[in-house]
Parts: C-alpha cells; sequence; structure tokens
C-alpha cells in the first residue's frame, strides 16, 4: 500500500510536469484579472484618439479631429466628436425637454462608433436616416469599451437624453473586458466591477506595496493552475458580472425598451465544417439555458437578437462580405444590414 501511495505521487507530479510543459510549449497565455487604477481627466492631446475620463475610463479626443488612414484597409476617415467626447450629435439636457421627437440612445465599443467607417455611413446614422426626422438617435459608443463602461455611460447619460429606446450592441470579447481594470492593447485603465454578495462594487486601485498571496502567485506562476482557472472560474466571473450588470440595466428606469444586440466578429463568420457546426450548435444550447444572453433570452421587458445566424446565412447564400478589407471592424454593407434589421425590430415590436 505505500509503494501505490509512492507512486501515485510520483504519477501525479509527472503529470504536473509535463501538463506544465505541454501549456508552455503550446503558447497557452497565463490570464490574471488587471487592477484598475486612479483615473484622471486631463486636457486633450492632439496626438492621442482618446481622453481619459474620470467615471467611464476615457472617450474619444474632444479637441482634435483625429484623422485614420489605412492604405491595406482602403479607408481614409476623419472622426470628429460632440463636446463629450461621443461621434455623434451634442448632448444639450435643455433640449431634450422641449423636443418631441422620440431619442433611442445607442452604446457600443469600436463597430458601433464606427471604426474606418464614415459616420454618415453607420448604422445608426443609418437608422436615423430610415426612421426620419421624429426621432433622434445618440450614438455613445467608443473604442475600446467592455460591456461595464457601457452601463456606467447609460447611467450617466440617462438624465440628459431622456431616451425612449435604448440599443446596447456588444461582441463576446465586450463581456470579457469587464473583469478588465486595465486595457493591454489601449494602455489605458478602466473602471471594473466585483460582485458582493449578488451587487456589483466598483474595484478600487491596489494598495501600494501589497504582497501576493500564495493562491496569488500559483495563478500568476503555473500554466496548469491558470489554465484551470481559465477553464472554470474565469468563465464563471464573466457570466455572473455581466448578468448583475443586465440587472443593473434594468434597475437604472423601467421607461426605455432595452434592445441588446449580438454582433459577431470576423473570426465567427468563417466557413463552418460539420464538428464545428455540432460545438457551436452545443456552445449555443449552453449560453441559452446559462450563459449570459438567458438573462437577456428569458427576460419579457428585453429584447435580444444575435445577428451570426443571418449574416453567416448572408455570407454563404449571397456571399456578402461584412468586415472591412484586412481589417476587423464591420464594413458599410454591414452597417447598412443592421440599420435595417434594427428599423424592422423598432417597427414590428
Amino acid at each position: 500500500m505505500k509503494y501505490k501511495i509512492i507512486l501515485l505521487v510520483i504519477s501525479s507530479i509527472i503529470c504536473i510536469i509535463l501538463s506544465e510543459d505541454y501549456l508552455k510549449r503550446s503558447g497557452f497565455n497565463i490570464w490574471t484579472r488587471t487592477d484598475t487604477g486612479i483615473i484622471k481627466e486631463s486636457p486633450s492631446n492632439p496626438k492621442s484618439w482618446y481622453d481619459y475620463h474620470s467615471t467611464l475610463g476615457w472617450v474619444f479626443n474632444k479637441q482634435y479631429p483625429i484623422q485614420h488612414k489605412c492604405k491595406a484597409c482602403n479607408f481614409n476617415v476623419e472622426y470628429r466628436t460632440n463636446d463629450d467626447g461621443f461621434r455623434t450629435r451634442n448632448i444639450d439636457s435643455s433640449g431634450t425637454e422641449k423636443s418631441k421627437s422620440k431619442r433611442i440612445l445607442i452604446l457600443g465599443d469600436s463597430n458601433t462608433f464606427g471604426w474606418g467607417v464614415h459616420e454618415k455611413d453607420r448604422f445608426s446614422d443609418q437608422l436615423q436616416l430610415l426612421l426620419g426626422e421624429n426621432y433622434e438617435t445618440y450614438n455613445l459608443a467608443i473604442p475600446g469599451w467592455g460591456f461595464d463602461q457601457m452601463y456606467l455611460a447609460y447611467k450617466e447619460y440617462f438624465d440628459a437624453i431622456k431616451p425612449d429606446v435604448v440599443i446596447f450592441t456588444y461582441i463576446n470579447a465586450d463581456l470579457f473586458r469587464t473583469l478588465e481594470g486595465f486595457r493591454l492593447s489601449e494602455r489605458l485603465y478602466k473602471p471594473s466591477f466585483n460582485l458582493v454578495n449578488g451587487i456589483l462594487q466598483l474595484r478600487n486601485p491596489p494598495q501600494e506595496n501589497k504582497s501576493s498571496n500564495l493562491g496569488e502567485r500559483l495563478l500568476e506562476e503555473s500554466y496548469l493552475i491558470n489554465y484551470l482557472y481559465q477553464l472554470t472560474y474565469r468563465r464563471y466571473l464573466i457570466q455572473s458580472i455581466n448578468k448583475a450588470i443586465v440587472k443593473a440595466i434594468k434597475d437604472v428606469s423601467k421607461e426605455p425598451r432595452l434592445i441588446f444586440l449580438k454582433i459577431p466578429e470576423k473570426r465567427d463568420l468563417k466557413t463552418r465544417n460539420s464538428i464545428k457546426d455540432l460545438i457551436n450548435s452545443f456552445t449555443n444550447y449552453m449560453k441559452e439555458k446559462w450563459g449570459f444572453e438567458s438573462s437577456l433570452m428569458n427576460s419579457p421587458n428585453i429584447i435580444f437578437h444575435d445577428f451570426l445566424p443571418s449574416m453567416y446565412q448572408e455570407k454563404i447564400n449571397n456571399n456578402k462580405h461584412f468586415f472591412i478589407e484586412n481589417e476587423v471592424h464591420l464594413n458599410n454593407e454591414a452597417h447598412a444590414y443592421i440599420a435595417k434589421k434594427v428599423f424592422e425590430v423598432l417597427r414590428n415590436k
């Protein structure tokens, strides 16, 4: 018996070492939640596309128009914003009091912002044309934002805009961004939430000279432990925090109609094979049952639409191309398609 236990221990150690080595060689990236920091607003910098925002993390450059040219992507676009750093009409709370128009507030990330797309070609602006002068659309989308920042912007500008309809647009990556306190790609701090007894609480910057405990060190240094963490607890965090954000969104006000639009990423529209179809079907079933989207699908006061199935069929059947050449953002054709579908939803509901 003693020798069996020794053999079991030795075998387990060998398996752990081999697993660590395999994950390291396969390019697995160790991941931990990035800490948030103190965000201070500062004057606009003509060389930066962003301005710091103490509540939202960042908005677009408020003072200087940004020229964005990409020869390989075949676009040359100028970005101009309003006084609040959004690529939309000015937000005048006194004007909304007098206006008889229905107001539509749209929140999202770089796709909804219109990265690489002229302002008039974005789906929010095309939706405005389809709806006519009795509607006013406000596009409060910023590149790099997570779902948590969209919620905070909704809460901050709700009283000023007084929307009749609120449209949240997101890609899967936006749900992941809610875990981050620091965006590595943008090199910017952002607000981030913890879930304490079912209640959202903004995370605080870490104390200076705070030492890591044993669990944190293992998570940062062990490939195997980090892999298991990402496979289980990280997924739980993503689902639970974003579900809590949906609840918080509904708690802001019961008046506006809430619409959530899931936008596919470029890799989602790649041609599938039968095995991938089976995996995708199972994954979608799990999401509908227990995932973040279940909180949207099962709510009687929310309209939820996933664009992946219809855009995939358009690509296969009609050879539609929905992304900018050599880029991952939506092109004019995609914006027109989304505007038409949202218009139909608004007219029929």
